[in-house]
Order: C-alpha cells, then sequence, then structure tokens
C-alpha cells in the first residue's frame, strides 16, 4: 500500500530563469530557479533535469546548480543534463544556478536562459 501512496504523489516542475549577465571578474551571481508547483509536505526530490546557455562557450566561466550554500554541483561544462545528486532534498526548496568567471577569463559574458526540471 506505501508503495501506491509514493508513486500516487510523485510529480514534477518545470521553471526557468534568465541567467544574469557576467560584468566583473571574480564576482559570484546568482540566479534563483522558483519553484513551479506545491510539493506535498515532505516531498523529496529523486532528479533534477536541467539546460543553461550563456554567448559563446568562454573559456574559465564556472556555473554550479545548488539547493543551498555548500551542496552545489559544477555544471560549467555540461550544459544540460540530469543527476541525483539532490536525491532526497526537500522539493519545496528552490534551486538556484551561481555564474563566476575566474580573474583569468574575459567579461562581459551574456547570460541567457536556464531551465530545470525537478521531479519527486
Amino acid at each position: 500500500m506505501l508503495g501506491s501512496l509514493s508513486s500516487a504523489q510523485a510529480a514534477n516542475y518545470s521553471a526557468s530563469v534568465i541567467l544574469p549577465t557576467v560584468h566583473s571578474k571574480g564576482y559570484l551571481y546568482k540566479a534563483v530557479v522558483p519553484v513551479m508547483a506545491r510539493p506535498a509536505a515532505g516531498a523529496v526530490i529523486s532528479d533534477v533535469s536541467w539546460t543553461w546557455n550563456v554567448v559563446g562557450w568562454p573559456n574559465y566561466l564556472q556555473v554550479s546548480l545548488c539547493i543551498e550554500v555548500g551542496h552545489c554541483l559544477d555544471v560549467s561544462r555540461q550544459r544540460s543534463g540530469s543527476t541525483r545528486f539532490f536525491a532526497g532534498r526537500p522539493a519545496r526548496q528552490p534551486l538556484y544556478f551561481t555564474i563566476r568567471m575566474s580573474p583569468s577569463g574575459l567579461v562581459p559574458v551574456a547570460g541567457q536562459q536556464a531551465q530545470l526540471t525537478v521531479n519527486w
């Protein structure tokens, strides 16, 4: 019976955000992706899929997908993918992208759309 209850509550949401334009080297920019659903209390993430884009493919650009400080996945060289890295985290908690240009890189870098699909 518990198995049917869990599968009946399984759901997902997709949401997007425009990544900021990077004007300063070394500065950490943040783009919060809104939670576009109302997961039940206690619902936890099973997996997350993402896409992100900026103009060009700049060297030294660091992009991470995070759910809280210290729990981030480096997606710098993977503009799309999916992961179970956030599995078990609260589905109501928003995820966010961080973007930073190292001191060796060139700015500005124009941010474009980023999208997530969160399954629970």
